[in-house]
């Protein structure tokens, strides 16, 4: 059985996703044990601004988590803003919109639910190579 939802089955859930749909950046800050809003923002192929309170992130031993999110260090959290508009301004429009084409490509590769399966031996076997 499929079962198909419009948009205003649950319109605070879809404006939720349309707003990081809409937005180049998302801000991320963990809520427990982990943010899983990066791997929304990742999924919808958008930066998130991550901000670092001491997190591991998931196969952090195979993937430069600096080269995908804008990393804001807890100590940093007040000048965040300036970190930002820093990453911002000195990124090439090109490289802004391949950055983004990566973290959805990122997300599908280790993240997506056949991703993390696909990698779940090596994981489990300790290897550290990216096939």
């Amino acid at each position: 059985m499929v079962l198909l939802l419009k948009n205003n089955d649950f319109p605070q859930l879809s404006n939720f996703y349309n707003n990081i749909r809409d937005s180049d950046y998302v801000l991320c800050i963990r809520g427990g044990d982990f943010s899983v809003r990066i791997y929304e923002s990742l999924a919808m192929g958008r930066i998130p601004v991550f901000i670092n309170t001491d997190c591991i992130l998931p196969y952090d031993h195979l993937i430069d988590w600096k080269s995908h999110v804008v990393w804001i260090d807890e100590r940093d959290l007040s000048k965040a803003d300036e970190i930002l508009a820093d990453f911002h301004s000195s990124i090439h429009p090109d490289d802004f919109i391949r950055m983004q084409v990566d973290n959805r490509e990122l997300w599908k590769k280790y993240l997506s639910l056949s991703g993390f399966y696909d990698h779940l031996p090596k994981l489990l076997k300790g290897c550290s190579e990216v096939s």
